[in-house]
Formats: C-alpha cells, sequence, structure tokens
C-alpha cells in the first residue's frame, strides 16, 4: 500500500502534460492521470461512508484491483511513448495541486480506516490480498 502513494504521485507528477490534442501522448497521459485521480477519489468516498469494518475492506480491495489495470495501463503507455516526457512542457501546476490534493486525502482516509479496523479480521484479510495484488504490480 505505501508502494502505491508514491507510485501514483510520480506518475501524475512526471508525466507532463503539454497539449490539448484529442489524440496522442498528452491525451492518454492526461486521461491516465483524471482516471487515477477519479480512482483514489472515489475510494477516499468509499471509506468515509465505510459503516464497518468489512465495507471499509471492501473499499480497499476495490481501489487495488483498479489500479493494478492503471498500473498496466501506465506501463503500456511508457512503452508505447518512451520519449514522451522528452518532448513535454513543464508540469500543469494546476494538476500538480489536483494530484498532491487527492494523495493527502487518500492518505489520510486509509490511515483512519486502519486505525479505526485494525483488529478485524476483514481489514487483516484484505491487507493480505491488497499485498499480493500489489507483489504482482512490478
Amino acid at each position: 500500500m505505501k508502494r502505491i502513494i508514491p507510485l501514483l504521485i510520480c506518475v501524475l507528477l512526471s508525466v507532463q502534460f503539454s497539449s490539448c490534442s484529442k489524440s496522442g501522448p498528452s491525451a492518454e497521459a492526461k486521461k491516465l492521470a483524471s482516471e487515477t485521480l477519479e480512482l483514489y477519489d472515489a475510494t477516499v468516498s468509499r471509506l468515509e461512508k465505510a459503516g464497518n469494518a468489512k465495507d471499509a475492506a471492501d473499499a480497499l480491495l476495490v481501489h487495488a484491483v483498479e489500479m493494478k489495470k492503471l498500473n498496466e495501463r501506465t506501463k503500456a503507455f511508457q512503452a508505447k511513448y518512451p520519449d514522451f516526457r522528452k518532448y513535454s512542457a513543464a508540469a500543469d501546476s494546476e494538476n500538480q495541486t489536483a494530484s498532491e490534493k487527492s494523495a493527502a486525502a487518500f492518505s489520510a482516509a486509509v490511515s483512519r480506516t486502519m486505525m479505526k479496523y485494525s483488529g478485524s479480521p476483514e481489514m487483516l484479510d484484505a491487507i493480505l490480498k491488497m499485498s499480493e495484488i500489489t507483489k504482482s504490480m512490478k
């Protein structure tokens, strides 16, 4: 789990956006970044609404599964456009601010959830499953 947050920040901050075209590397990068932020924000919302350990564990597992899918798409993007960063402009500060805000909210929500449900069997099971998913993302 701790590996995912730095990965998100690195991907969002290192993939720099240079144009508003509907196709090509910039459009794909923007779409990946947008979907990543949406996933983190949706997970925060699910964690805040979780009424019990099972709901919280389910929210974290959904996040891990979806993050794995985004990670695979990001790797495919990087393979397709290995020199994308070379041609991109400076990072857009609005996107940087949004990604930092989203990562901070996610980190806080996960911390609160882990503290609240730390001893529950559902959370322990979710942590083990998330660990397996995270290992397969390398």
